[in-house]
């Protein structure tokens, strides 16, 4: 792995938790861990790395969970209503 994939992996935990504030920090701690591992030249900066890539997507699908959720529901009081 190199310096692209925790930059990429960084941008993707900002993103997240965005999204996801409670979820995306969790990505975002381990992304800055494993960018931190990898200027230090420790190896061990993958796990971390792939930590963060885990949580990023849990994240994501949480999002996508919720959006689907919070549409039927809206579309449901709207029925509910008319």
């Amino acid at each position: 792995m190199n310096n692209n994939q925790t930059n990429t992996q960084m941008l993707l935990s900002i993103i997240v938790t965005f999204i996801i504030p409670i979820i995306g920090v969790i990505s975002l701690y381990y992304a800055i861990t494993a960018r931190s591992q990898w200027k230090n030249h420790n190896d061990s900066y993958t796990i971390n790395l792939s930590k963060a890539y885990k949580w990023a997507k849990i994240s994501a699908i949480s999002a996508v969970a919720l959006w689907i959720i919070w549409f039927f529901l809206l579309i449901g009081l709207y029925a509910y209503n008319h």
